[in-house]
């Protein structure tokens, strides 16, 4: 098992551009709580606290990386959406 953590500071936007908006929104949050990337899988940062709005831009950007590796963290995603929603 590997782990370390993604650097961020090279982040690009999805190849389908996004509101420039939406990449600060990004930006900031992987700033504030850096991902993982563990057996190439993406984690998410256990303190990860985002608005309802930050987390589709999350998950849209997680979704246009690549589902396969991201797709456990898109899950941890729309279970805390779906928390939010109870």
């Amino acid at each position: 098992m590997r782990t370390m953590v993604y650097d961020f500071s090279k982040v690009r936007p999805p190849k389908n551009p996004i509101d420039p908006e939406e990449v600060a929104t990004i930006n900031r949050i992987l700033r504030k709580y850096p991902c993982e990337i563990e057996d190439d899988r993406t984690r998410l940062h256990p303190d990860l606290k985002v608005t309802p709005e930050e987390r589709l831009i999350l998950r849209k950007y997680l979704m246009a990386k690549g589902y396969h590796a991201n797709k456990d963290a898109v899950a941890e995603l729309d279970s805390m959406g779906d928390a939010m929603n109870d």
